[in-house]
């Protein structure tokens, strides 16, 4: 019998066929077009929910090796975003604390962590990075935090001078050199940061938010003695982070 003739007595007879054959019959041979598009509309569904639930930050923060509880953090942002009258159905706080930097062993988190902080920064994404002084120090010294007599008001200056972290201009530059030129021996010493009268160009490029209790009862840093806030250089929310920079001090 002829293909063509097989064909129209099988159909022939699924046309008298009970419901349950005619659904196995369709399921035999349409699996596969009904599973791929199943799949398709997932991934589609997915993407589009996605495009349309997103929330746009009103802030990029990376907080390094911090330890946090996500309803902790969920609350502390609510909170923060409720006092500046921001929609939180809208917008949201973005505080990434899934990086875990280490200069001493390099296993793979820390690698991975470093590699994703590069391109954040190298992005203009980030507007500010928490961590501790020791972490601080490196990316303070690498030059990539904005002078804070650019981006504090003179009655800021004056409030936080106190808790000012210092970096030297030359050296600096001299970090910058021995990075280039991959030379460690041209590494130079890095000064205090607390004291500014024993450097050549000091320059603020941090804050000490030891204070800010609150802040640091939700985020914290349990590796650290003292915790230390910068704004990148390219930071695209600078206004909204020197506003989140006196929300959390006078909520300490």
């Amino acid at each position: 019998m002829a293909v063509m003739d097989e064909f129209k007595d099988e159909r022939n007879e699924m046309k008298n066929a009970s419901l349950n054959k005619k659904i196995s019959y369709f399921w035999y041979y349409n699996k596969w077009y009904v599973i791929g598009g199943l799949i398709a509309f997932v991934i589609i569904a997915a993407f589009i929910h996605d495009m349309v639930t997103k929330k746009e930050a009103v802030m990029e923060a990376a907080l390094l090796n911090s330890s946090v509880h996500l309803e902790d953090t969920e609350e502390y942002n609510e909170k923060f975003l409720s006092y500046m009258e921001i929609d939180s159905d809208k917008y949201s706080l973005s505080m990434d604390t899934s990086l875990k930097i280490s200069f001493g062993i390099m296993d793979e988190t820390a690698i991975n962590s470093s590699e994703k902080l590069s391109a954040y920064v190298a992005a203009s994404i980030l507007d500010t990075i928490i961590a501790g002084d020791d972490i601080f120090s490196s990316y303070a010294n690498a030059g990539i935090f904005k002078d804070l007599r650019e981006a504090l008001s003179e009655e800021e200056i004056e409030k936080y001078s106190d808790f000012f972290y210092y970096v030297d201009t030359e050296v600096v530059k001299q970090v910058q050199l021995a990075e280039t030129e991959m030379d460690s021996s041209l590494r130079p010493e890095i000064p205090d940061p607390t004291k500014p009268e024993l450097m050549d160009e000091p320059v603020a490029v941090g804050i000490y938010i030891d204070d800010c209790t609150e802040f640091l009862d939700v985020y914290t840093f349990p590796d650290s003695d003292c915790v230390v806030m910068g704004i990148l250089t390219d930071a695209p929310h600078e206004t909204m982070t020197v506003t989140f920079l006196n929300y959390i001090f006078e909520n300490g």
